[in-house]
């Protein structure tokens, strides 16, 4: 019933997603995307969030299954999924981020130390965000939203400008 208030990590360092972990955010996203931050980084952060009060969740650079797969894997309890531009791209990000029969995800070995209904559990808790940055997922963008398994939807306003062929601020872009 209230506001989640979180930043981005942009910063290849465990140190300061440690510290932010700790100063009250809900949340976390770890960025992927536009960062230095490798796979490896990545895992060390989202763990150091994961032992604050703070969400771990990280931005993918696609939306493909595997760096989805991967995010999940190093601790992420939610996914920001960028460029998404229809709702088969939307249903592409979900079913990544899900157990079957909810979605496509697979079960790596170490799962099974998390108890038998892990599956379960993690498919009701974990977060799906999309990105909305793209003037052809404005034209859809009611039905990527309906998409079954969408949590969360950002608008990335840099990219919708450039698709636009606008600057941001120009009063069509706004």
């Amino acid at each position: 019933g209230k506001a989640a208030v979180g930043t981005w990590l942009n910063l290849a360092s465990v140190v300061v997603a440690d510290n932010l972990g700790h100063v009250g955010f809900d949340f976390l996203v770890v960025d992927t995307e536009h960062s230095p931050i490798t796979q490896e980084t990545a895992f060390h952060c989202l763990a150091s969030i994961a032992a604050s009060d703070a969400v771990p969740m990280a931005r993918v650079a696609w939306n493909h299954p595997m760096p989805i797969k991967q995010a999940l894997e190093a601790g992420a309890m939610g996914v920001v999924v960028p460029m998404v531009n229809s709702p088969e791209e939307a249903e592409i990000a979900v079913s990544a981020m899900r157990f079957p029969p909810a979605g496509s995800r697979s079960m790596g070995a170490l799962a099974s130390a998390y108890g038998p209904d892990y599956g379960v559990r993690f498919n009701e808790e974990v977060c799906a965000v999309v990105m909305v940055e793209h003037a052809d997922a404005v034209k859809c963008v009611e039905d990527i939203l309906r998409v079954k398994g969408i949590d969360v939807c950002f608008i990335g306003t840099g990219d919708l400008a450039l698709s636009m062929g606008l600057q941001i601020g120009h009063p069509d872009h706004e």
